[in-house]
């Protein structure tokens, strides 16, 4: 929503795009609907891909992560494909550089896997990507922008969740 509302702000046509994978539960809903009332009450058109994520798994396997990012990127190329001057402007932060560093690092991904997210990337845009998660949230405090906080971030299931929650803290 910090995202949406400066890019509001500086007068850009912006629209949302949102994926509920409903996985969970009345948490990916309440999400979805944040988003929707921000998107209604600030004159921005909202498109949404509503999947059952954790069915889809169930009868063909796979990687929750790997699975949800295909489909996220999938639904993004739909408006990519629609015109070269679109853009998807992804809310990336210093902070997932930082861990996705470290996963490839783990990986052995080599320098190509090493180098990480970049600002630019065809019609993918990054522009947080050199701030930080906090200053991010103290500006949107400071503009009164509301967000939700995915409460997933929090549990140690994932890998980018215990570098992020436990590795990362220590090495600060």
């Amino acid at each position: 929503t910090t995202l949406l509302s400066i890019f509001k702000t500086l007068g850009w046509h912006v629209e949302a795009i949102h994926v509920n994978y409903h996985l969970r539960d009345e948490d990916s809903n309440k999400d979805q609907e944040h988003i929707e009332l921000f998107c209604k009450k600030n004159d921005i058109p909202f498109h949404l891909k509503s999947i059952d994520l954790g069915q889809q798994l169930k009868e063909k396997k796979g990687n929750l992560q790997e699975e949800a990012r295909k489909v996220r990127y999938d639904f993004f190329e739909t408006f990519i494909q629609q015109s070269e001057d679109n853009y998807i402007i992804l809310g990336h932060h210093i902070d997932d550089q930082i861990e996705t560093f470290l996963m490839h690092l783990a990986r052995k991904s080599g320098i190509m896997g090493m180098s990480c997210m970049l600002p630019l990337n065809n019609q993918y845009a990054r522009p947080f990507l050199t701030i930080k998660k906090d200053d991010i949230i103290s500006f949107a405090k400071s503009q009164r922008i509301e967000w939700r906080e995915d409460v997933t971030n929090q549990t140690n299931k994932y890998t980018r969740n215990i570098l992020r929650n436990i590795l990362i803290p220590k090495l600060r």
